[in-house]
């Protein structure tokens, strides 16, 4: 954890091996239970990810590392470290995600998350998490799909793939039924 504060202090961009993957990012709070960091892919910064800490198995700050922190130096000042993020526990988490931000993307370890879901939290208890499911035509259902809290690997917000999806989804939404209309669709 003393390590990992370092990291938090200096705004670090670091490596994290989750599962089989490499997660480039920038750690910005950790509880006993979650660590939230600021994703990085393809030198920008995507959104937001908290990971139970039983899934990260090791977090490298090599040369490498340190070389792509200088490349981009720039824009560390810009993240946004979401301070109404809570992360003490399942409930909390959830809580503030829906209050403040409720479109998301979970990563899943079962057949039921089917890899990766996205959707509106719908609710959520001490042992699973409701969600509006987004479909691949970015149509989200009335229908809740059920979530075992324990089969949550991740959990991304703010990523430019959801966000798109999710714009893309009150777009069409707003100019359902206007024919004759030409709409252009700003996302931001």
């Amino acid at each position: 954890m003393k390590k990992i504060d370092k990291y938090i202090k200096k705004m670090s961009q670091v490596k994290l091996y989750y599962f089989e993957d490499e997660i480039y990012g920038v750690i910005l709070r950790q509880s006993e239970k979650f660590i939230l960091i600021r994703d990085i892919k393809d030198w920008h910064y995507d959104g937001y990810m908290i990971f139970p800490k039983k899934y990260i198995s090791k977090i490298k700050y090599t040369k490498v590392e340190k070389f792509r922190e200088k490349v981009m130096n720039e824009s560390i000042s810009k993240i946004n470290n979401i301070q109404w993020l809570n992360l003490n526990t399942y409930d909390t988490l959830f809580s503030a995600l829906m209050k403040n931000y409720n479109e998301i993307c979970i990563e899943g370890a079962s057949e039921e998350v089917n890899q990766f879901m996205i959707g509106k939290i719908a609710g959520y208890s001490k042992k699973s998490l409701a969600i509006n499911k987004l479909d691949i035509y970015a149509k989200l259902s009335s229908k809740k799909i059920e979530i075992p809290i324990k089969e949550i690997t991740c959990i991304y917000f703010k990523d430019e793939y959801s966000s798109k999806l999710f714009a893309y989804n009150t777009f069409s939404r707003k100019t359902a039924g206007k024919q004759g209309s030409v709409a252009t669709l700003k996302i931001t």
